[in-house]
């Protein structure tokens, strides 16, 4: 029989426990690497950081793509289909598919690594000697950096292992593997910089903390796949991964294009501003964007979850409960938008103060439209997300497009019209109005079989509902 996925509480408490910890290591570091390190040496880590982070858009979507089609080998699909799905009849996991799929992403994902080496190590590091130059020996920065270059290249080559667990469901276990990474990256880097590792030792914690993750990752896929099918995974040839690779890629692309122009109008606000605002209106601008996306993050973590789920229920039919989780999932990042968003721009200028610093977020009028903005926006990325469960990605040319012309308005309205803040904030509220606010949720409701007005309003309700059922029982 088909291979049911079901999304239990624990999955959820383990994906908010994996993403406070994944998201507040660097603030636990923080202390340490401030004690430890120069003001030089942090300055450079930072550097590495920002370097690290940009080229985790080279995946170009093909994580959540891979994600998406190992639920389909493990609902038992006789094939993988460019679109839609291809199950018939399916009697239970399909561990030929399965391993096909394993071994294409280890030769995709190796080849990524490759390429993020290259670029780390070619243009990474011009611009990395450019930084240290006279203040730290190059010796130094181009040790620590080839360390550091390496763990991210391993990382990337290696970022397939999360997917896979969550195409399976076995979301908890993904969580405890980046948990285990974490906590070891921190009792590695604390214990290297009181022995007086520096620079050198901080990207060496992080390296290590790498291998931590893929050994947790991989063991945990190994007991789900053996726990079930009770066999060995066989070998796939290099002409099947190449087959299998040419059917994900259209949709990967697709994938790729919406991360890339989510990527884009997330960085969007900071550098078109920092073109004509003055700095201090450019750190509260990237302070206040930096908090509300950490607080989009907690938002969505139950549509996260259960992505494999929506997967798997559209193969079962089963459109009622995929209704039904998705209006709530819907409705948490809604209230988590709303009621921890507003709580953090209350109080965001009080926490830093309590820290020593005079970084302020943006006033309280323009940080609140913009809030609401990134809600709306928000609403209408988690309905083409469901839409993206069926195997389709038909959001692409307009998220692409939207980017462009937000972007294009950012740089007229700041630097030609000089309207300030609000040069920033007007183009992304128009260009949102104007197609995605309204298009990608009623299609998604359309999807669900329902009206607009009736999937918003089950969102309101179903966590409400869910909050009274749980009091009830205590």
């Amino acid at each position: 029989m088909i291979k049911d996925i079901r999304i239990s509480r624990n999955d959820i408490v383990w994906t908010y426990a994996g993403l406070a910890l994944g998201t507040g290591v660097n603030l636990l570091l923080l202390p340490l690497l401030v004690k430890f390190l120069s003001t030089e040496e942090l300055g450079l880590w930072y550097i590495f950081a920002a370097v690290g982070t940009i080229t985790t858009v080279l995946d170009f979507g093909l994580v959540t793509t891979v994600s998406r089609n190992v639920t389909v080998a493990w609902m038992g699909a006789d094939r993988l289909s460019g679109q839609g799905f291809a199950v018939d009849e399916a009697k239970g996991p399909n561990v030929t598919l399965l391993a096909g799929v394993l071994a294409a992403c280890r030769s995709a994902y190796l080849g990524l690594g490759i390429a993020v080496l290259a670029l780390c190590l070619g243009l990474g590091t011009a611009q990395v000697l450019r930084a240290a130059r006279g203040e730290i020996s190059a010796q130094t920065a181009l040790l620590a950096w080839a360390v550091y270059s390496v763990a991210v290249a391993m990382n990337m080559a290696l970022s397939f292992w999360n997917p896979l667990l969550r195409g399976l469901g076995c979301v908890a276990e993904s969580a405890k593997a980046n948990v285990a990474s974490k906590v070891a990256q921190l009792i590695l880097t604390a214990l290297v910089l009181i022995r007086g590792g520096g620079l050198l030792g901080v990207a060496a914690a992080y390296l290590i903390s790498g291998v931590i993750f893929r050994l947790f990752s991989r063991r945990y896929f190994f007991r789900a796949v053996q726990g079930a099918v009770q066999v060995p995974l066989p070998r796939t040839s290099m002409k099947s991964r190449i087959e299998i690779l040419s059917t994900l890629w259209p949709n990967s692309y697709r994938q790729g294009i919406v991360s890339v122009s989510q990527y884009a109008m997330t960085s969007a606000p900071v550098l078109v501003g920092s073109l004509a605002l003055p700095l201090s209106t450019v750190a509260a601008l990237g302070a206040t964007v930096q908090l509300v996306g950490l607080v989009k993050v907690v938002a969505n973590s139950p549509f996260n979850a259960f992505l494999s789920e929506f997967t798997s229920l559209r193969i079962r039919g089963q459109v009622d409960r995929l209704r039904k989780r998705f209006v709530f999932a819907l409705g948490m990042a809604a209230y988590t938008m709303a009621f921890l968003g507003v709580a953090a721009l209350m109080l965001g200028n009080a926490a830093f103060g309590w820290l020593g610093s005079d970084l302020r977020l943006l006033p309280i009028v323009p940080a609140g439209v913009f809030l609401v903005n990134e809600w709306a926006v928000n609403q209408y990325a988690l309905c083409s997300g469901l839409l993206a469960t069926a195997n389709r990605v038909p959001m692409a040319k307009a998220y692409a497009l939207t980017a462009v012309a937000t972007i294009a308005g950012m740089v007229v309205c700041v630097t030609v019209l000089g309207w300030g803040i609000w040069g920033i904030l007007v183009p992304s509220v128009v260009m949102s109005l104007a197609y995605n606010d309204w298009a990608w949720p009623r299609r998604a409701a359309q999807d669900l079989g329902l009206g607009l007005k009736a999937m918003f309003a089950g969102s309101v309700v179903a966590p409400v509902a869910l909050v009274r059922r749980r009091a009830g029982r205590e």
